[in-house]
């Protein structure tokens, strides 16, 4: 049976005494005591919530560098590939050069490796850069061509994807431009690209592997569709996908949190949309993208007055 409290604001009271005279269902409790309890229950609750909000502090930072890691794998790979070509050719002597036009090619290809290698590493700081905005409510958007922003992010994987026989089809038809985060744009499309190859990784099997990647001009504003031919995700998982942690790759090759934060970035920084489906071979992901220069013109007609 729970006792009743009863606090008394008199310490010259005999509580054994009371006690006897009220019964023994009730707890007798001096004011004193009793603001000792509270005070020692509060200073308990606010440690706990200190402890509790430095949990979640370090929680954030964990989930911002697994994501940082996730970024950089792509780059960190086309970097390797790009010096392993070029140190490859000459270590195998593929480049005459004891010929002047052999030596014009070798000195050439060099070049357009260490040109690709400062894009990569260029990506690595703007990734850095990102990640440290990415939880800022105020930030800056500009005016870009989509198709550029898609050109961008293939040209971060093209090495890679070549690497791995992957065909890229190009069927880019956007000449507006849309007001956006290009670099989180091109993370997610960086994204996307990288479920695709490893699909195709996972399963040696498929023949003549492909990625088409559309744009689609609307009146609201742009469709980005990516479609591949790597056997598609299950039907029982799908609808996860987007899941944060969510993942269908062992451990040390995927962290759940690519495509959990590309819907974070399409739906809550650009107020668009991404969905998945499954295709005859393959998975298909869209992307809407509204055009806010659209918006804002039906906005001012809506508020003009006559």
């Amino acid at each position: 049976m729970t006792k009743k409290t009863v606090i008394i604001d008199n310490d010259n009271i005999d509580i054994l005494a009371l006690t006897d005279i009220i019964g023994d269902g009730y707890e007798i409790v001096s004011k004193h005591d009793m603001e000792m309890m509270v005070e020692q229950r509060v200073d308990a609750i606010l440690r706990d919530k200190e402890s509790l909000l430095e949990s979640k502090r370090i929680a954030q930072i964990g989930e911002i560098l697994s994501m940082i890691a996730h970024q950089w794998r792509q780059p960190l790979s086309s970097i390797s590939i790009a010096t392993m070509a070029g140190r490859t050719k000459l270590e195998l002597d593929l480049f005459d050069l004891d010929d002047k036009d052999r030596m014009d090619d070798c000195k050439a290809k060099i070049v357009e490796n260490y040109c690709k290698i400062d894009r990569f590493v260029h990506n690595l700081s703007n990734t850095i850069d990102n990640f440290r905005d990415f939880f800022k409510p105020n930030k800056d958007s500009k005016k870009l061509n989509i198709d550029q922003s898609i050109l961008k992010a293939i040209e971060i994987t093209e090495d890679s994807l070549i690497s791995d026989e992957i065909k890229i089809i190009k069927d880019l038809k956007c000449s507006k431009d849309i007001e956006a985060y290009e670099s989180e744009l091109m993370q997610v499309f960086l994204n996307i690209l990288k479920n695709s190859q490893d699909s195709f990784r996972d399963d040696k099997s498929i023949e003549n592997p492909y990625i088409y990647i559309e744009s689609i001009e609307r009146e609201h504003g742009v469709d980005i569709i990516f479609t591949d031919n790597g056997g598609g995700i299950s039907t029982d998982i799908i609808e996860y996908i987007f899941d944060p942690y969510f993942s269908t790759k062992i451990e040390n090759v995927g962290t759940g949190l690519g495509l959990s934060m590309s819907k974070t970035i399409i739906e809550k920084h650009h107020k668009g949309s991404i969905k998945a489906k499954n295709t005859d071979d393959g998975v298909s992901f869209t992307i809407e993208l509204k055009d806010s220069t659209v918006n804002r013109s039906r906005k001012s007609l809506n508020n003009t007055t006559i």
